[in-house]
Formats: structure tokens, C-alpha cells, sequence
């Protein structure tokens, strides 16, 4: 013989209006799930990409300062041998660092 599984809801205390308080209670937090869901983590959500994108903006233009500066003291020719490359870029790199720091360049 197999045995099924049935639930059976228990009563905690009997009330006329105990239903109703409680599917209101339901419904009102169902709604205020809902207006979360809908509203506040959209807001949240473009906050964190305004303030991510500031605080990045200046290690960008750190960056693109850094690779101009890099590519105006390489001289590079489009023949120029990879020993020959690495060996401007290494030393406009050490430049354009000691540039970078405010120290002179050697």
C-alpha cells in the first residue's frame, strides 16, 4: 500500500476576520514588494553607475595621457626590428613615468 503525502493546514486560533487580516496583510507587503522591485532598485542601480563612472573618469584620462605621452617619444617605424621597438617603447615608458611623478627624467 502507498501513502501519500498530504498536507493538512493547522487552525491557530479561530477567528471570524482572521482570513481577512491576514490576505490584506499579504496583499500590502505583495505591493510593497512590488514597488521596491519596481522603483527603488532601478534608482539604486543608476547611482552606482553615475558615482562608478566618476571615480573612473580620472584613471582614464590618466591613462590617455600616459599613452600619448608613450607614443609622441617612441619613434616607431613601421620596418624598425622588435628588438628595436621594445627597446624605444621600454625607454619612452620610463619617461613618460618619471614624467607622471613630477620627477625629472634621467
Amino acid at each position: 500500500m502507498v501513502m501519500s503525502m498530504v498536507s493538512i493546514p493547522r487552525m491557530t486560533s479561530w477567528s471570524p476576520f482572521a482570513g481577512h487580516a491576514e490576505s490584506s496583510k499579504v496583499n500590502s507587503m505583495s505591493k510593497a514588494r512590488d514597488l521596491i522591485n519596481a522603483h527603488l532598485y532601478p534608482v539604486l542601480t543608476t547611482f552606482a553607475v553615475v558615482y562608478g563612472t566618476i571615480q573612473i573618469a580620472p584613471i582614464a584620462q590618466q591613462a590617455r595621457y600616459f599613452n600619448t605621452c608613450v607614443q609622441y617619444n617612441a619613434p616607431l617605424e613601421p620596418g624598425d626590428k622588435s628588438e628595436v621597438r621594445a627597446m624605444w617603447i621600454s625607454k619612452s615608458v620610463r619617461l613618460c613615468t618619471h614624467l607622471g611623478q613630477g620627477r625629472p627624467s634621467r
